[in-house]
This record gives C-alpha cells, structure tokens and sequence, in this order.
C-alpha cells in the first residue's frame, strides 16, 4: 500500500505526450480531482477526462505540481451555476416541445409546423397560435377552434406538411432498398473513385477493401444513413476547384466515410481529376483495412470509431420571423388591439408633428396677428395630415399590400417643399397670408403631379418588372438604411432637451426589454405597451417642469425643444373641424417645381419599398410578391391624389418607418390593429382640441422613440442576410461598398448644405437642383441604387453566384401564385382578386 500511494504521488503532477487509439496526439499534465476546491477567481485550466483504454501509448516529458491541489485551484461556481441555469432552461424548453402519448408523424407534424407558426402541445393536441387546435389523426379536417382566416392558413401548411413528410420517408425507403442491393450485389471492393455528379463510382480490385459508398446531394439531410460519422464532406463534385479547396479537401486530406455495412473507414484523397477547373473526380485511398469478425494474417483489426462530437450548424433560415404573437391575419383581443392601435397613433404623431414647423417659420412676421394666423394654420395642416394619412391608412390595408402599414407624413419632401416656398415667383406678393395660400397651392399642384406619376409606375406594373431584380443581397442595404439612415433624427434630436429625452430613452429600454423578463406575471404587457407606459411617465415629468418654471429663463430654443406648451397648438386648435375641399383654394402648377417633386417621389418611393419588405417581416409574413409590392404603390398614390384634390393636403405621404419598427418592438403584425389605428388618426384630426393636446408631445421625447424604432427597422434589414452566403468576397463587397456608400455620399451633401445653405448643385433653377441634391441626399435611395446596380452586373453570373444572391430561397415569391401563403396574406377582400387578379 506504501509502494503504491508513493507511485500514485509521483504520477500526479507529471506531463505526458499521450497518443490515442483514434490517432490524435496531444500533452497534458495529470492531476487529481479532490473535494474542498475553492470558489474564486484563479488561472483558468482545461481539464480532460480519458479513458484508459483508449491510450494507445505515451512518453514522460517532466514533473511538476499537483495542477489540482486545493490549495491553489479555483472553480468559478457562479459561472457554472449560470451555466448549469441556462441548461435547464433549455431542457426544459426543449421537454414542452415533446408531445406525450403522440405518434412519430404527429411529432414530426409538430416540429415542422414550429418552423412557421407559434405552437404547443395540449396534451395529444397541438395548438397553433393560442386560438387553432389540431387533434388526432391530425388530418385538414381536424382544424378547428380558430377563426376561418386562421384555420385555413393552419389547414394549408398542415397539408404542405404532411406531402412532405410522405416525400421524405418514401425517399429514405427507398436508399434503404439501395443499399441493400448494392451490398449483394458489390461485396467486398474498393471504391477508388467518385464520377461525376449523379452516379456511384466503384472500382474493383484483387485485394479485400471495405467497400465505401459515397453520394451526391444538395442537402446534408439527405445523409440521413450518415448518423454516427464524425466528418462527412457532402457535395463534394463542386462545381469549381476553387470550393473544394476551400472545404481543405487537397491531395493527402484525410477524411472519414461511410461503407455500405454502416462502418466508418478514413480515406485519404490522393488525386483529384479536373478539366478547366471543374472538379471531375476524386480518388480515395483507404488508411486502414478492416474486418468485422474474421482474423487477416492473424491479427484481428480491432479499431475504435472516431468519437462523436457535437455537429455545429448555422442558424436555420426563416422565410417568415418567428416569436410574432399576432401575425396579419390573427388579431389580439379587443382591449389589448384598442391600446396597441392608440400606442401606434401616438408614434405616427411625432413625424406629424415635427414637420410642419420646418418650413412654417418662412412665412412668419413680426406682427402678432399674423403670427397667430400662420399657428392656425399650422395646426389646420396638422389636423388635415392626420385625417389624410388615416384614409389612405385604411386604403392601404384593406386594398393596398393589406400589410399593417401605417402612411403619414415624410421627411424626404421637406427640402423640395422648401424650395417651392422660398421660389421667387411668390417673392412679389407682399401680403403674408396671400403668399402663404399662393404656396400651398403650388406645392398642392405639383404632388398632383408626382403622385400622377406613381399611380402610372404602381398600376402599369413597372415597379413590379423593376423590383424583380432585387435579391436578398441588394435588399439588405435598402431595409437597414431605411431604418439606420435616420439616425440624424435620433440621438442628434434628442440632445436638445436631454433632461427629457434621455430618461424616455432609459425608461423605454427597461420596459420593453429588462421589465418582460424580471416580472413574468406582466411578459405581455411592458413589452408591447412600452412605448404607451414610457412617454406618459416621461411627459408628465415634462409637464411639471414647465408648469414649475424650470425653462421660464432659458433660451428661445430650449423652450421650443422642452414646453409642453411651446407651439400654441392647443389654442389654434378648433373643437370640431372636418377638412373639406379646396380649402386653401385650386392648386396651381409650374412645370419644374413638378418635375423636382416626382424626382422627390421617386425617392420616397423607394424608401417606401424597403419599409414595405420590412413591414412584410416583423408581421410574420412571407417576403411580398412583387406585383402586391406594386399595387400597394399605386392605391398609395390614388388616395394620395384624391387627397390632393378635394382635401388639398400640402404634405405627401409616404410608409412610416417608425411604425414598421414599433410592430418589431411590440411583436404584434396584425391588420387590424392598424385599422384601429387609423380610426383614431381620423378621430382626434376632428376634434382638434383633443388632437392638439397628444401634439404637445415635446420633440425630444420622439426621438428617443426613434433611436429603438429606427433601429428595429434596420435590424429587419440585416435578418435578411440569412438568405446570402456571407463567405463569398462577391457578397461581402456589394454589402460593405453599398453600405458605406449609402452613408457616405448623403453625409456630403447634407454637410455642404448645412454649411453653405445650398446644396453642391446650385444654379438658378431650384427644381433642377432639388432633382439632383434630394436623391444624393437619402441613404436608403443611394444604397439600394448602388446594391442593385452591382449585385446585377458585377460577374460571374452562374448557379453559384446565384445562390450567393439568395435568389434559390426567393424564387418561389417571385410570383404571386407560387405559394399558398400568398393568398392569405395579401389576397384582397370582397373576393376582389377574381377581378384584379395579383401575377
């Protein structure tokens, strides 16, 4: 025992060059696992568990101390428990997904309809988004519970469903019966060569090899016979030299496959065969010759598989987001819809709000009556901008995209609106108020125009021909800076009263993202009435700093930025006041104040474009069909046009984006919440009294909105690089040139403005600047023009490149017609699709 003990002291401590039974080598130093380990901080050490027998052999290199020795050595147990924490979570995560008492085709049904749409077990039954209920046999006809748009969008993909998992089992039937005759048939050879694609390559020989069988696919579940190799290099006939070089398959790799007897040999790769760089065929040469259980030379070959480790496997692609709670079609509640349509009024505001006093200092004077002429006027603008983008609101739901969209007022018209005032052509008119109604009559005339021309490229399906160009690739930069590029009205605005617009920042990130997770009783209440709980909290504070004096002696700015009060909305207001027509008189027209408004159309369309497809995916639906894309372009523009001519609304309208943002925010897409949402645009813009007041909201509090807003609608934009492959240098510069690009160009001339007061074109035609400065001003315009441009003309232009693009996972909603999904989503009401059919 003494001998013993001191032999088992010597070993600990000691490092040893080890070599395994499976070949791999490596050196360590032996240690001795006690109780009594200290928790702390300390150096951190790998520690491994090996078998014995699993030592082929090893040398002694040195001794040292014990590595182990509970004096020294330190365990981070709060790391560990976190760790042992978030295993359980996952467990038991993964046990609800686990159907009890259920058949392996209703689980398999489960997991595949978990790949689309909120799912959970009740006990033998599987419930589909809290509502829809599928019972046993699990058949189209066991639906029920839901209502009929629900039910029919379950009954579709259940049906989906199940062909494919008759598709799968009937293939995998079928390798099996392959298998099996290729083992009687083959017997013992050697496979020393892969042919080309679609075939099995054997090549006999005197001496007994292990047969090796190796197949061509498309996908890695196809090796589903392949379920204990430690390595397996699938679609190995690459098309170029260049992809199989970068999977490190070379002459001498060694990698390991699957014989027919379900037996793993390692072969080595001594020659590959190519013809103007298209690989033709690899040759294989086996490492080691085995029998299973007979004696060759009379020594039995006796070696160990190679141990299996976890697969590491990217994310799975999702053509529709999951973790929505209410998708289009699946309204919440009415209470919880009432609350979240008033929290999406609420956001459409700040846009509404904030745009107007831009332009409307212009025509301010210095006589009091009419300064409080120009502030009627303002809030008479911001109540007919709300009642319109209400309408057009509805519009677009009900026979637009019939995406929750909302439409409101944008900002990328401001700088040609400007022009049109500052145009020398009403320089002459020395009566104030005659000028401003001149003004807004001409800007009126010239979004006749614009919106005209929209109306042409929505209906006539040019927009449509024209986005059939776009990839996953170029929409990436489109959608991130729809979103990103904004980020002027952010932080930026928010500085101008910090003391309001940091804690609306701070109090909107607690509850939409810390409070869902600490209290679970409330999960569905701060997340999706974050924005609603915030900005009321945060403009109470600000209404009690200025009714206690704390901006009375500040400057003129501050005021504007802080007040509660700043603008006189409130008393300018009407009680009642319903817009009627022509009510700054008949809109006028000039031929190049037209043509730099449609240039500026031009723009807001395409930013309108990638808030659509951003829209599209935080309301879980699949990517829009292109001719939807363009008939919610056309009815945007109708609407706007018939507002233009009986309503007389001076400001065009546009795709909010940071109402796309707060559905990410909320994770609610419903339909009908924006409905209801509209119903109050509608509502407070005649009663203006009450408008007003929720119009008193101070600037800096929107902006903290815009920082989470904006930002989730660029998120959106990069979900989208799922679909790319992220390993190609192609991808990598269309992505990083049209990115910095989009930001770059813009930021020029936005500088160059701010500075010189003009724009770098500047000659004396206005428009003709204006149709210039405004498209090289908007990042999401100069990024997708760019990213578009290149990701259709850069080479090479073959199957590989394509995918690259995404295009394989787009092209099923490229028309209207090739999936299912499509009818429910965007199909129109009233049956009207029988009469304007979508393509």
């Amino acid at each position: 025992m003494e001998t013993q003990a001191q032999g088992e002291e010597f070993a600990v401590g000691c490092t040893l060059s080890i070599k395994t039974t499976l070949g791999e080598e490596f050196q360590g130093q032996l240690g001795r696992l006690q109780e009594g380990v200290k928790s702390g901080a300390g150096p951190k050490r790998n520690i491994r568990l090996l078998k014995a027998n699993y030592i082929k052999e090893f040398s002694f290199l040195g001794q040292g101390e014990d590595p182990l020795d509970v004096n020294k050595c330190f365990l981070d147990l709060n790391t560990l428990q976190a760790r042992e924490e978030s295993a359980i979570r996952q467990a038991e995560a993964d046990a609800e997904r686990i159907g009890v008492g259920v058949t392996a085709e209703a689980q398999s049904l489960f997991d595949a309809l978990s790949k689309t749409l909120p799912v959970r077990w009740d006990k033998t039954t599987i419930v589909v988004m809290n509502e829809v209920r599928v019972s046993s046999p699990y058949l189209p006809e066991s639906v029920t519970g839901g209502t009929p748009a629900a039910n029919e969008r379950v009954r579709k993909v259940l049906e989906f469903e199940k062909k494919r998992l008759q598709s799968r089992n009937l293939g995998q039937c079928i390798l099996s019966k392959f298998n099996s005759l290729v083992l009687k048939t083959l017997g013992r050879i050697e496979c020393k060569m892969l042919c080309s694609s679609k075939h099995i390559g054997f090549e006999t020989s005197r001496r007994s090899w292990e047969p090796v069988l190796i197949l061509e696919t498309k996908k890695r579940e196809d090796w589903s016979f392949m379920n204990c190799v430690d390595r397996v290099i699938w679609g190995a006939m690459s098309k170029s030299l260049d992809d199989l070089q970068r999977w490190g398959l070379t002459p001498g790799s060694s990698i390991w496959m699957l014989d027919l007897a379900c037996d793993i040999s390692r072969v080595v790769i001594i020659g590959i065969s190519v013809n103007n760089r298209s690989v033709k065929a690899l040759v294989l040469q086996s490492v080691k010759k085995r029998s299973r259980g007979r004696r060759d030379h009379g020594r039995r070959w006796a070696a160990a598989p190679p141990p299996k480790q976890e697969e590491l496997v990217p994310h799975p692609v999702k053509d529709q987001l999951l973790g929505v709670s209410y998708c289009i079609t699946s309204p919440p509640p009415w209470p919880e819809a009432i609350l979240l349509g008033f929290q999406h009024f609420l956001v459409m505001l700040g846009t509404t709000v904030l745009i107007p006093p831009i332009w409307f200092p212009k025509w301010r004077r210095k006589s009091k009556a009419l300064t409080e002429t120009i502030e009627e006027e303002k809030a008479l603008m911001i109540q007919t901008l709300q009642f319109v983008a209400g309408l057009n609101t509805l519009a677009q739901t009900l026979f637009g995209t019939r995406l929750p969209a909302v439409i409101g007022g944008s900002y990328t018209f401001v700088p040609t609106t400007l022009s049109i005032v500052l145009a020398g052509r009403y320089s002459g008119i020395l009566d104030p108020e005659e000028k401003f109604r001149r003004t807004m009559r001409g800007i009126q005339g010239a979004m006749i125009v614009a919106s005209t021309l929209q109306i042409i490229i929505g209906f006539s399906g040019l927009w449509r021909n024209i986005t059939r160009f776009l990839s996953p690739l170029s929409t990436v930069p489109l959608v991130a800076l729809t979103g990103f590029g904004l980020y002027e009205l952010g932080f930026p605005l928010l500085t101008k009263c910090v003391e309001i617009g940091l804690p609306q920042l701070i109090i909107l990130v607690i509850f939409s993202q810390y409070l869902p997770h600490v209290m679970k009783g409330g999960r569905n209440v701060f997340d999706r009435f974050a924005v609603l709980f915030s900005v009321v909290i945060v403009w109470i504070y600000a209404h009690l700093l200025t009714v206690g004096g704390a901006y009375r002696n500040v400057a003129q700015t501050t005021q504007v930025s802080c007040r509660t009060d700043r603008a006189g909305i409130i008393s300018a207001a009407p009680w009642i006041r319903v817009p009627y027509p022509f009510q700054w008189g008949a809109p006028t027209f000039n031929a190049g104040e037209s043509f730099a408004m449609m240039a500026t159309s031009f723009v807001a369309l395409v930013e309108s474009t990638g808030a659509f497809i951003a829209v599209s995916r935080y309301a879980s639906a699949t990517p829009l069909p292109h001719s939807v894309l363009s008939r919610g372009v056309g009815w945007q523009k109708l609407h706007l046009t018939q507002d233009h001519l009986f309503l007389s609304e001076t400001l065009n309208l546009s795709l909010n984006s940071e109402n796309a943002g707060l559905l990410g925010l909320t994770r609610v897409g419903s339909r009908r919440v924006i409905q209801i949402s509209a119903g109050f645009m509608i509502f407070f813009s005649i009663l203006g009294k009450f408008g007003a007041v929720f119009a008193s909201i101070p600037a800096p509090i929107v902006a903290a909105l815009y920082c989470l807003l904006f930002a989730y609608v660029g998120a959106g934009g990069l979900g989208f690089l799922q679909f790319c492959n992220l390993n190609s240098f192609r991808t990598k510069f269309i992505l990083a040139f049209s990115i910095f690009m989009g930001l770059s160009i813009p930021q020029y001339f936005n500088e160059y403005l701010s500075v010189k007061g003009y724009g770098p074109v500047h000659t004396n035609a206005r428009w003709f600047n204006d149709m210039i400065n405004v498209p090289f001003s908007s990042e999401p315009f100069v990024a997708a023009v760019l990213a578009l441009v290149l990701d259709v003309t850069l080479p090479p232009k073959d199957n590989t490149t394509r995918k690259d693009r995404g295009m394989h996972w787009w092209d099923k909603f490229r028309s209207y017609k090739t999936d299912t999904r499509s009818e429910e989503f965007y199909s129109l009401p009233l049956n009207l699709n029988k009469f304007f059919p979508s393509v």
